[in-house]
């Protein structure tokens, strides 16, 4: 007669169907009765949005016998507080019924407020534990994130990516997510995403019948810019270089030019020329852009810095960012790449005055009715402006404004806001006979002929700042200059002569040396020789008018 043991190493298949056999008939019959463990308590890994990063929030369900009644605590906002009655709904839908007596849900830290439905799908998995359909050692490991529809599917949320970042950091690897997620929250390396259709296909994901999703290979989208090269470029040889040192420096640029001069098509390629995003910062933007559901249905990746377009109509909500919940504006989407404003001369005013603060700190800080947020904002500013009212002032005998309306065209634009801006560029129209000599010239450089001297450039910064809290010019401080910045003794006379006659500030002073020694490191230089200050000058020459 054969024994367990042996029936077990000759049928090892058949024991184990009866085994989940069992299981689930156990499990089924306790749900059709509704019969839940007394004084059951169950703690769920879950996240919500906080800003642009993930709340981890630990879903508490507790079920003991009583009056029937269905609360939630933890300081959740009206679509929290709504999460019981699609979580009721979508267990009936499914096949399940609710447990029998008082259930009382607590969102922890219950002192920190919680918006938002991706809570939906831990409550019900907490509801099904105390039916007995989980054990707290088949759900300890895993986090649930998803909004549930009345009929029990699951429904994608916004910010998949910012709550699996905040996942890893507290250890947690596994994630049963909304299956529309599953494309952006399994491209982030060290976890294991399970993607759920509806409440059903949950069970075997816990029992491990269900395989995690394979980590796709992690490549470049071909962005807007994939095709742009400053050799399509015509001429403008001097744009194109002040541009490099900008991009190798990290400075930000105002580009003063008639319309149909070049401006845009300038700025458009300029991240092209950037040092490709690390991988934490590729995280980080697509976080962001999660977060304000504008990341597309295949959500994979960009190396390439992210780059944003404004022009006079932006307002300043749309610029730093607002609404309830708080959301992040342009210039956090900016955050690690390129904010473009075109036409800035004529913008609202109390849109300029928004991003000075941005520029020198890089975070912005909102606050919405009682709620208080930090958003990301170190990018690189672009700006783009006609020089006068007709736009000719560039142009030979072609500028019909006086003095005064120039002087009034731009009286929008503080002085502050101009001298945070280290580069200033002269745009002006190619002429017939230029155009037909750079037709006839040989090619210009390409983009990434010019990005590798960047990325050159950038790791001599690195090295150069390894013991500060900078990695570029563009960053140094006050304190820092006397020491990162030494000039010849040429290069001393021309600067003090040059600040005497156009009359720099302290800060326009100190940008010019930022500059400076940027053109150094670029040039090959190890102290700032008289040429780099005279190029450097040249960049801080046109302000408002003044290069006339």
């Amino acid at each position: 007669m054969m024994t367990n043991d042996e029936g077990r190493e000759i049928f090892p298949d058949f024991f184990d169907f009866l085994k989940r056999l069992c299981y689930h008939f156990c499990v089924d019959f306790k749900i059709m009765q509704g019969e839940a463990d007394s004084e059951m308590i169950s703690t769920i890994h879950s996240f919500c949005l906080r800003g642009i990063s993930g709340l981890h929030t630990d879903v508490e369900t507790y079920v003991t016998k009583g009056i029937p009644e269905f609360e939630i605590v933890g300081l959740g906002d009206a679509s929290v507080k709504e999460s019981k009655r699609r979580v009721i709904a979508a267990l009936r839908n499914q096949g399940y019924e609710i447990p029998k007596g008082r259930i009382t849900v607590n969102l922890a830290p219950s002192g920190v407020r919680k918006e938002g439905t991706s809570f939906d799908v831990a409550i019900a998995v907490g509801l099904l534990c105390a039916l007995g359909v989980f054990t707290r050692e088949q759900i300890q490991s895993f986090a649930f994130i998803g909004e549930l529809s009345l009929d029990g599917s699951v429904r994608p949320v916004k910010g998949i990516m910012a709550m699996i970042l905040e996942g890893r950091k507290h250890g947690i690897t596994n994630y049963i997510i909304p299956k529309e997620n599953c494309n952006e929250g399994g491209l982030i390396q060290g976890v294991c995403i399970f993607g759920a259709e509806n409440l059903r296909q949950i069970p075997p994901i816990l029992i491990g019948e269900k395989h995690a999703l394979t980590n796709p290979v992690v490549r470049e989208t071909e962005p807007e810019t994939a095709q742009l090269c400053y050799s399509q470029v015509r001429g403008q040889q001097g744009a194109k270089r002040a541009l490099e040192v900008a991009a190798a420096g990290g400075h930000h640029v105002l580009m003063l030019g008639t319309a149909g001069s070049g401006k845009t098509m300038l700025a458009r390629r300029f991240p092209t020329i950037l040092p490709p995003l690390s991988q934490e910062q590729m995280y980080e933007t697509a976080s962001i852009h999660s977060i304000c559901g504008i990341v597309p249905s295949h959500a994979l990746l960009r190396c390439t810095p992210p780059f944003r377009e404004v022009d006079a109509s932006i307002t300043k909500a749309g610029l730093i960012g607002g609404r309830i919940p708080i959301l992040p504006g342009e210039i956090s989407l900016a955050h690690n790449g390129v904010l473009f404003w075109d036409e800035m001369a004529e913008s609202d005013i109390h849109a300029l005055d928004a991003i000075r603060v941005p520029l020198e700190t890089g975070e912005i800080r909102i606050a919405r009715a009682g709620q208080g947020e930090i958003f990301p904002a170190r990018f690189q500013f672009i700006a783009a402006s006609n020089p006068c009212r007709c736009g000719k002032l560039l142009e030979e005998g072609s500028c019909t404004c006086t003095p005064h309306q120039i002087e009034r065209y731009f009286a929008k634009i503080s002085k502050p806001l101009l001298e945070r801006i280290d580069i200033h560029i002269p745009i002006r129209s190619l002429s017939l006979d230029e155009m037909i000599l750079a037709d006839q010239s040989v090619s210009s450089e390409t983009s990434l002929q010019i990005q590798n001297r960047v990325i050159q450039t950038r790791q001599i910064q690195i090295e150069r700042y390894k013991q500060e809290k900078i990695k570029e010019n563009g960053q140094i401080t006050r304190n820092m200059i006397e020491k990162y910045c030494p000039l010849t003794r040429d290069s001393k006379t021309l600067l003090s002569y040059s600040c005497r006659q156009m009359g720099f500030s302290m800060r326009t002073y100190e940008k010019v040396l930022r500059v400076s020694r940027t053109i150094a490191d670029v040039n090959g230089h190890n102290l700032i020789e008289e040429e780099d200050i005279s190029e450097a000058i040249q960049y801080k020459k046109y302000e408002t008018g003044a290069c006339a």
